[in-house]
């Protein structure tokens, strides 16, 4: 017999991965027990059934869109992983603006004080995390074929994915084999070792749909490591790289602007050594576990004070 929940919590609180019926029990709790409920959006609802539903117009899309925006209506607050959510929210679900705020995921700060610094005349850049069709390596790679007259710089990819062995083929049928190494899957103790290594990180990604809404994990991971980053993106990741000043960033899918990015940082690195520092400094004052915790209590205690006061 399932245990009967005590009806005197100060806050509901969702933390919505997907399915978004999963925000459905604490709804049911709150509307009960007349509780706030504060959501907390990691993943955007009905866009992340475009990857599986590929037509908008669809009956069961639109079903699902209906019930979505039914659950986020429901919600007293809403705090969003990524700042294009907002946005989404309020144009798809016509969610009102008050009622939303962006609340960046907080990441591990372990290489916030660790020294990175490169030891060698070899400039290194470096690419973590996972190999699939989303991170576009495959442009990535098309721009370090353009970069032939230079000859002191390497791209290393670190990473397991389903793109992986297309990857390796084409920088072979390239003849790119000394520009490109790769690595396959490393356990997590090894990676103080490629960022002692890397002299600046890679992030790139395909802006369709959902994935071109969010901020890869990985550009907080560089942040913390005081790394340089070269990107090849759109959304929150353009918009924190170009706002902290941790790096260049050009369009998705923009493989000439890609390679004179990397072009640039080759030749004028020097131009580029305080980057490092800024995206660790951007990092600290809002990636920091600290920081989220103190604005997620906040938040809490803001809707505590309206324990009683009906919200639906």
């Amino acid at each position: 017999m399932a245990k009967r929940l005590p009806d005197d919590f100060d806050v509901v609180f969702v933390y919505q991965l997907s399915p978004v019926l999963m925000a459905i029990p604490g709804i049911k709790y709150a509307r009960k027990n007349k509780t706030p409920l504060l959501l907390y959006c990691c993943d955007l609802w009905p866009e992340s059934m475009k990857l599986i539903v590929k037509k908008e117009r669809s009956f069961f899309f639109q079903i699902i869109k209906k019930i979505s925006t039914s659950i986020y209506m429901d919600c007293s607050r809403i705090l969003t992983q990524s700042s294009s959510f907002v946005s989404y929210m309020e144009r798809v679900h016509m969610i009102s603006s008050d009622k939303l705020s962006y609340l960046p995921a907080f990441a591990s700060d372990d290489y916030l004080e660790a020294n990175f610094t490169p030891d060698d005349s070899t400039v290194d850049f470096i690419f973590l995390g996972n190999v699939g069709i989303a991170q576009n390596l495959e442009e990535v790679i098309e721009a370090v074929a353009t970069l032939g007259d230079l000859q002191r710089f390497i791209l290393h990819i670190v990473g397991d994915g389903s793109s992986l062995a297309g990857l390796k083929l084409k920088v072979s049928n390239m003849g790119l084999d000394e520009k490109v190494r790769f690595y396959g899957r490393r356990p997590v103790e090894e990676m103080p070792n490629f960022y002692k290594l890397a002299d600046a990180c890679i992030v790139s990604l395909k802006s369709d749909n959902l994935t071109g809404l969010t901020l890869p994990s990985k550009v907080q991971g560089y942040m913390a490591a005081g790394k340089p980053i070269i990107g090849m993106i759109d959304g929150p990741a353009k918009e924190v790289i170009q706002k902290s000043g941790c790096g260049i960033c050009v369009p998705s899918g923009d493989v000439q602007g890609m390679s004179n990015a990397m072009r640039e940082f080759i030749t004028h690195k020097d131009r580029y050594k305080n980057c490092g520092a800024n995206g660790r400094k951007y990092f600290a004052d809002h990636f920091s576990k600290r920081v989220f915790m103190s604005t997620l209590y906040n938040e809490l205690n803001e809707l505590r004070s309206k324990r009683n006061v009906p919200v639906f």
